[in-house]
C-alpha cells in the first residue's frame, strides 16, 4: 500500500497489522529446493485416493527485470480459462513509493506480457483484479481507483476515483463482481477500510462498501460499517447465487493500542449494497493476518457455502491456518477446521503458516494456498503450499508444496528501502499481504505468488490440479 497517502494514525495501524506476521528473520541469504517439487511434470502427495498435481513453476515477470514485485493478485476470465490478468506492486527504486504493474496471459499462464496502466507509471498499492460478465476486467488500487478493461487487460480506460463522502483515505480495497444473472447482475462491489472521524474528533477505521451498477464507470458513495470505536481492516468479499454480498472485517487497534485478541466479523448486503446487515461474529482471538473469503459457486451439495480462511492459535500457542464456513449466508459460522498440520519430528514450536488464499471450483472443491515454513526446520524461509477439501471444509488432503524453491527475504536485492525507510525484506518478508489463487473453468486451479528464489522478489505462477482415483469421480 502507499502509506504516505494515509493519516499518520492509520499508517501506524496498518504498519503494525502488516508487520505482525510478515517479518521473516534470516541471518543470511538461504536458497534451498523442496524435495517433493523436483519431479518433472508435477508432484503427487499420497495418503488419499485423490492426488494433487503441481505443474511447473513459471516466472511471470521478465527474466531481465530485476525490479522487486510483491503483493500479487490474479483473475481469470470465467468464460475463457486461457485469459488471465495478474497484478502486483513494483518497487523500482529505493526511497520512492510503489507502482502497480499489470501482466496478461492469453495461453493459460504459459507466457505473460506486461501491459501499461495509464500513460505513466501508475503509482499506488494494494492492487486487486477481477473479471465481470462479458469479459470485462477490473483493477483496484490505492489511493482509491477502479480501472476497467474490455480486452482482457491489454488496455485500460482512465480510472474512476473512489468517492470518499465525509470520510478520509481508503486502505486495502477488495473487489467482487455479481455473475448471477439476477437483479444485480454485473454489479461491481468495492470493499475497503476507510479513515473517518467520530463527532468527538477521534479517528477510527470503519469498513466501507461501494458499488457500481454501470460496469465500473461510476461508483456509489461509501456505505460504512462501524460497530465499534476501533481501527478495523477489511478481509474478503464474495457474492452468493441470489446476489447477496458477504464480506469480512477484523479489529486492529483502539486508541492507537494494538489489540491482543482481535475479532473477525462478517457483514451482508441483500439489496445491491444500499445497506449492510450485521456484523456477525466469525472468530475471537483472531490473528490480524490477511483472511480470505470465497463463496461456493457450484451446483453441488455445498452451493452458496461461504468459506473464510484465517490464521489463529492452538492452545499450545502455535499459530496455524483455520477454515470456517457458513451455511446461512454469513450469520453463523462453523467451528474452525485445522488445515492439516503434520510437522516433521523435532520441529520447533514456532510454526507460522499464514496469508491464506481461497478458491472453489465448479465441483465445489475448496482450494487453499498459504505461505508455509514447514520445509525449513529453521523457520527462516517460506514456500507457497496447497491443500484441498472435497467435503465442504471438514477434511483436507495432505499439504503439497506449490513453490519449487523457498523464498528467503533477507537478500541484498530485497534490502531496498521504501518511502518510510523500511527495507522491503522486512515489510514484505513473505512477498506481500496476499497472493493470487483462482479456480479455472475446467476445475483446476492457478496460483500466483511473489518469492525471492532468484535473490529478489519476482512473480511466479503454477497450475494445480486435484485428480480423482483412476476411474473415480472427483468427489
Amino acid at each position: 500500500m502507499a502509506f504516505s497517502s494515509l493519516p499518520k494514525a492509520m499508517r501506524l495501524v496498518a504498519h503494525l497489522c502488516r508487520r505482525q506476521l510478515a517479518a521473516v528473520v534470516a541471518s543470511a541469504p538461504l536458497v534451498w529446493t523442496i524435495p517433493e517439487a523436483k519431479a518433472q511434470g508435477g508432484i503427487t502427495r499420497g495418503g488419499s485416493p485423490h492426488r494433487v498435481v503441481i505443474g511447473p513453476n513459471t516466472r511471470v515477470t521478465p527474466l531481465a527485470d530485476t525490479t522487486l514485485h510483491v503483493e500479487p493478485h490474479l483473475a481469470v476470465d470465467p468464460t475463457d480459462g486461457r485469459r488471465l490478468v495478474a497484478t502486483a506492486m513494483a518497487i523500482p527504486a529505493a526511497g520512492r513509493g510503489p507502482e502497480v504493474r499489470v501482466y496478461t496471459s492469453a495461453d493459460a499462464a504459459r507466457t505473460w506480457t506486461r501491459r501499461p496502466l495509464g500513460a505513466s507509471p501508475a503509482m499506488g498499492g494494494d492492487p486487486w483484479v477481477a473479471f465481470g460478465p462479458g469479459g470485462v476486467a477490473y483493477l483496484l488500487k490505492l489511493p482509491g481507483e477502479v480501472w476497467r478493461s474490455t480486452d482482457a487487460g491489454r488496455t485500460w480506460a482512465p480510472p474512476v476515483i473512489f468517492p470518499q463522502g465525509d470520510g478520509g483515505p481508503f486502505d486495502y480495497p477488495k473487489l467482487a463482481v455479481d455473475h448471477t444473472g439476477g437483479e444485480f447482475a454485473g454489479r461491481v462491489y468495492v470493499w475497503a477500510s476507510q479513515s473517518a472521524l467520530l463527532p468527538s474528533r477521534k479517528r477510527v477505521g470503519p469498513a466501507a462498501l461501494l458499488w457500481s451498477a454501470d460496469s465500473g464507470r461510476t461508483l456509489s458513495a461509501p456505505v460504512r460499517v462501524l460497530p465499534n470505536n476501533f481501527g478495523n481492516q477489511v478481509g474478503g468479499i464474495g457474492v452468493l447465487s441470489d446476489g447477496a454480498v458477504v464480506a469480512t472485517f477484523h479489529e486492529i487497534d483502539v486508541n492507537n493500542a494494538f489489540l491482543t485478541s482481535p475479532r473477525l466479523w462478517a457483514v451482508r448486503s441483500t439489496n445491491g449494497g444500499a445497506t449492510v446487515d450485521g456484523p456477525f461474529l466469525i472468530a475471537e482471538n483472531f490473528l490480524a493476518d490477511s483472511p480470505d473469503l470465497v463463496v461456493d459457486p457450484s451446483a453441488g451439495p455445498f452451493r452458496d457455502r461461504v468459506y473464510v480462511a484465517s490464521t489463529g492459535r492452538l492452545p499450545t500457542g502455535r499459530s496455524v491456518v483455520f477454515l470456517r464456513h457458513s451455511v446461512d449466508r454469513g450469520e453463523t459460522w462453523s467451528a474452525p477446521a485445522l488445515i492439516r498440520d503434520t510437522l516433521p519430528a523435532g520441529r520447533p514450536g514456532a510454526y507460522l503458516p499464514h496469508r491464506p488464499a481461497l478458491a472453489v471450483n465448479r465441483e465445489g472443491v475448496v482450494g487453499i494456498t498459504w505461505q508455509d515454513p514447514r520445509y525449513d526446520l529453521g523457520a527462516r524461509c517460506f514456500a507457497l503450499s496447497f491443500t484441498a477439501s472435497l467435503d465442504g471444509g471438514a477434511t483436507f488432503l495432505p499439504p503439497t508444496a506449490v513453490a519449487a524453491a523457498a523464498s528467503c527475504a533477507e537478500t541484498p536485492a530485497n534490502s531496498v528501502t521504501l518511502e518510510d525507510g523500511t527495507p522491503v525484506s522486512r515489510r514484505y518478508g513473505d512477498g506481500g499481504d496476499y497472493h493470487g489463487l483462482v479456480a479455472l473453468p475446467d476445475g483446476s486451479f492457478q496460483a500466483l505468488w511473489a518469492d525471492s528464489r532468484t535473490g529478489s522478489y519476482q512473480l511466479w505462477t503454477a497450475h494445480v490440479r486435484v485428480e480423482p482415483p483412476v476411474g473415480g469421480r472427483l468427489r
